[in-house]
């Protein structure tokens, strides 16, 4: 979502974008510019690198960018190699733990960013640990900003398709994203037998493998398997269709690792923008901006006490309200990309580019 973000903002601003992708690009992926470079097959370690690095060559030699932005590590470190002295951007949006050898490389090729951007306060605090020498810059992951939301119904529809009882009216809690134990889906399954009857649980995303077996079947285990609904993969544009229709957004992320610990969740601002309450992690900046906007609540990775807010915004029609209008304000007011982008090197290039 922050390329894709990026792109979109760009677009707005007549400013031309061209991606380099690592991975094959589906026509589900929507990503918003006609020039992506993208291998034909799935490729990686050394030959994905090559890749990356032949295809950035060539287009910098075919036009001269104002500005290159290397998303996460590895494109930061094919980035770094190009033959162009535009302003280099380090856009972190996860950082890389896997190999002792990572944060090494980081530094090295972050001797060449201008600007390195980060989702969250946290993050910053990470970038300085690792030596990063470039001015660090807070980007939170917020959508573009919305000004007109899709009619609401796409979700039930599909609720009811699948034989839902009551679809149209049912509270939805709803996760949208990766599939994985941090994702705190497992726990929001112990919380079904808890909540009001016929609430159902929509997880939109794919993949997910042993773990998403395994909630389906602690969902049996409890008797709600009924209740709980995998919706197929959509691409980023067509998200707003099925949020519209949420009760609320389950936006939990549980510490299984460096990056969850600080979370920095594109899928609380997509909520905010479509109107929707969230419960997220407490304890972190995330949840202080949540709860200083007014736009959900925040509880620790507990299933009693995440059942409490679940619960809360279910049955309390007017606090449900209240706090979707709160949230829906703030993105509209605040938390949108366009004002994430104005005070970092790409906001001065697209004032210029205005002017």
């Amino acid at each position: 979502p922050p390329l894709l973000n990026t792109v979109r903002v760009s677009a707005a601003r007549g400013i031309r974008s061209v991606v380099v992708a690592s991975v094959p690009l589906a026509a589900r992926d929507a990503v918003p510019t006609p020039e992506v470079v993208a291998p034909a097959r799935v490729r990686g370690g050394a030959a994905q690198l090559t890749f990356l690095a032949a295809a950035g060559a060539r287009l910098v030699r075919s036009f001269r960018p104002d500005l290159v932005v290397g998303h996460n590590m590895r494109g930061l470190g094919v980035a770094s190699l190009l033959p162009t002295r535009a302003p280099l951007v380090y856009h972190c949006h996860d950082f890389e733990h896997a190999n002792a050898w990572i944060p090494r490389v980081e530094w090295a090729a972050s001797l060449r960013a201008t600007e390195v951007w980060v989702p969250a306060e946290e993050r910053r605090d990470r970038a300085a640990a690792l030596g990063l020498r470039a001015p660090v810059r807070v980007v939170e992951n917020c959508p573009v900003r919305m000004g007109e939301l899709p009619a609401p119904g796409r979700l039930r529809r599909w609720l009811a398709s699948e034989g839902v009882p009551n679809a149209d009216t049912v509270p939805i809690v709803l996760r949208h994203g990766g599939i994985g134990r941090s994702q705190c889906i497992l726990e929001t399954v112990e919380t079904l037998p808890q909540l009001p009857r016929g609430t159902v649980f929509v997880v939109v995303g794919e993949g997910g493998g042993a773990y998403r077996e395994r909630c389906i079947a602690r969902a049996a285990e409890l008797g709600v398997g009924d209740r709980l609904r995998f919706h197929p993969f959509v691409s980023h544009g067509e998200l707003w269709e099925l949020l519209v229709d949420a009760t609320v957004g389950m936006t939990l992320y549980a510490p299984t690792g460096p990056n969850a610990a600080a979370p920095a969740p594109n899928k609380v601002y997509e909520c905010m923008a479509a109107g929707v309450p969230v419960v997220v992690t407490h304890g972190n900046s995330i949840a202080r901006m949540v709860e200083a906007s007014g736009a959900g609540l925040s509880v620790p990775v507990d299933v009693a006490r995440l059942t409490d807010a679940l619960r809360t915004f279910i049955v309390d029609d007017a606090l449900r309200k209240l706090m979707g209008s709160a949230a829906r304000e703030a993105h509209l007011a605040r938390y949108h990309y366009e004002s994430e982008l104005a005070p970092t090197i790409f906001g001065a290039l697209s004032a210029s580019t205005a002017s």
